[in-house]
C-alpha cells in the first residue's frame, strides 16, 4: 500500500473541488482507498489530494486513463503539480479518516538517519496521542528514503502547536533533526 499525495495551487477552487468529487468514485473503481481532498490553511487555493493505493502502478494506470479528462474539467492543465509517493514507516495503518472535522498537519523533512527518526517517532506516539494527535503516521518518499512525511490529525492548529512547544525539542534531539529545515502544512478537509 502506498499513500499518494498530489499538491497543486489552483485558479478556481470550486471548479477543482467539483472535479475531485466527481473523480473520487472513478478512482475508487480503479483501486484507490480512503481518498481525501484538503486546502492549505495558509492559502485556500493550495490543494492536497491524498489517497491510499495498492501500488504506485495502480495509481499511474488510473492517472493515465483519467488524468487528461480530470485536468480539463478541473481547469488545471499546465499547472505545476507536486506528486509524492509515500511508503509507510510507522504509525497508523489507515491514514485518511472517512469523516473527521479536524485539521491534518503535515511535516516534511529530509533526515540523515530515517531509522533513528522512526524510533523517535515510535517512542513519542503515546505522548502525541495524549496531546490529541490521531492517525499519526510517518512515511518515506519513494524517490528519496531520507525524505520523511509526517501526517497527523489534530483538533486544531493550536493543539498541535501546544504539543510541539512542549515536546518538540526533545523529539528533535532523539530524532537527530536539530537545525534541519522542516516544511509544515496545515490542511483543512474539503472532500
Amino acid at each position: 500500500m502506498v499513500l499518494v499525495q498530489f499538491r497543486v495551487t489552483v485558479p478556481d477552487v470550486d471548479r477543482f473541488v467539483a472535479a475531485v468529487k466527481e473523480l473520487m468514485p472513478m478512482a475508487d473503481a480503479d483501486g484507490a482507498r480512503r481518498q481525501a481532498l484538503y486546502a492549505a490553511e495558509s492559502d485556500s487555493s493550495e490543494m492536497s489530494m491524498l489517497a491510499e493505493w495498492e501500488s504506485h502502478d495502480a495509481m499511474m494506470a488510473s492517472s493515465e486513463a483519467r488524468g487528461g479528462d480530470f485536468q480539463a474539467q478541473a481547469g488545471t492543465e499546465g499547472l505545476d503539480w507536486d506528486t509524492r509517493i509515500w511508503h509507510r514507516l510507522a504509525g497508523a495503518e489507515a491514514r485518511i479518516p472517512t469523516d473527521d472535522p479536524s485539521v491534518l498537519v503535515q511535516f516534511r523533512v529530509t533526515v540523515p538517519d530515517p531509522d533513528r527518526f522512526r524510533r523517535a517517532f515510535e517512542d513519542s506516539t503515546s505522548d502525541m496521542a495524549s496531546d490529541g494527535a490521531r492517525l499519526a503516521a510517518i512515511y518515506a518518499s519513494e524517490s528519496d528514503a531520507n525524505e520523511i512525511g509526517w501526517f497527523a490529525e489534530w483538533d486544531s492548529h493550536d493543539a498541535m502547536m501546544a504539543s510541539s512547544e512542549e515536546r518538540g525539542e526533545a523529539f528533535q534531539a532523539a530524532a537527530g533533526t536539530e537545525g534541519l529545515d522542516w516544511e509544515t502544512r496545515i490542511w483543512h478537509r474539503l472532500a
